[in-house]
């Protein structure tokens, strides 16, 4: 993974900062470089690892950082697995994989379980910078046709250091020709660097989020999208257009 963002919660950065009234940088960087190994439902990653393994929840670690080490996962009884990250968490506002590693600074164990076809349970212990956290979400899908598909989630994080508690709920609709997502959270400003790095982050505090996503033409392969945030102190909206596409060789 590489882009020009300059720390670890953003991928790309801002042209121009309106609040600073100066330009971006714009450095290009690689932020995550790995070797991957998958075989059936067992797991290895080692390298600049990306910080989660698939599905991205909202309370996990932002989806653009990185962590310095490796994960392992193994599979647990039918329909479950166990995720066994360690390595090292650092230079969040220096993102390239090209420099020498910190010190150990990170592990983490987590369970996540498919309780049914429609429900998915997880739970964890994170350590990071020398404060240890628990984490449980629970998400629930809805189909309710070909074409509606509604899922829940809840999530809670425990800071057992400090301690202190931080949530999140979300609730996302999903239709052929739109996509929306509407996301509650609370994360305060004693929780610790995990609530700072989390998936998306604006701001500290409580925070609304709805975002929304649909296609442009048929086929294309272009959609657009915006994200709106509503922090206790501030507003933000981001607006754009995705263009995505699958290559798949002939046999």
């Amino acid at each position: 993974l590489a882009g020009t963002g300059g720390s670890y919660t953003s991928q790309w950065s801002t042209i121009y900062d309106f609040k600073k009234k100066e330009t971006g940088q714009q450095l290009f960087n690689m932020r995550q470089i790995y070797f991957a190994w998958n075989l059936d439902r067992w797991r290895l990653d080692l390298g600049v690892i990306a910080p989660v393994k698939g599905k991205v929840s909202n309370t996990s670690l932002d989806k653009d950082g990185w962590i310095r080490g490796a994960r392992f996962m193994v599979p647990f009884l039918e329909s479950g697995s166990l995720e066994f990250v360690s390595g090292i968490l650092d230079a969040i506002d220096d993102p390239n994989a090209f420099q020498n590693w910190g010190r150990w600074n990170y592990a983490e164990v987590e369970w996540t379980h498919d309780l049914t076809d429609y429900a998915r349970a997880e739970a964890g212990y994170v350590h990071l910078a020398g404060q240890d956290y628990l984490r449980g979400e629970f998400r629930w899908l809805w189909k309710l046709s070909s074409d509606l598909k509604i899922e829940a989630a809840t999530e809670a994080l425990r800071n057992v250091t400090t301690p202190t508690w931080a949530f999140d709920t979300s609730l996302k609709v999903s239709l052929p020709f739109i996509a929306l997502v509407a996301e509650y959270s609370y994360v305060p400003s004693t929780f610790g660097l995990l609530g700072e790095l989390s998936n998306d982050f604006f701001a500290l505090g409580h925070l609304g989020m709805l975002a929304m996503k649909g296609p442009i033409g048929d086929g294309l392969g272009l959609d657009w999208f915006t994200k709106s945030y509503v922090s206790e102190n501030e507003l933000r909206l981001v607006a754009g257009i995705g263009l995505s596409w699958v290559y798949t060789p002939e046999q």
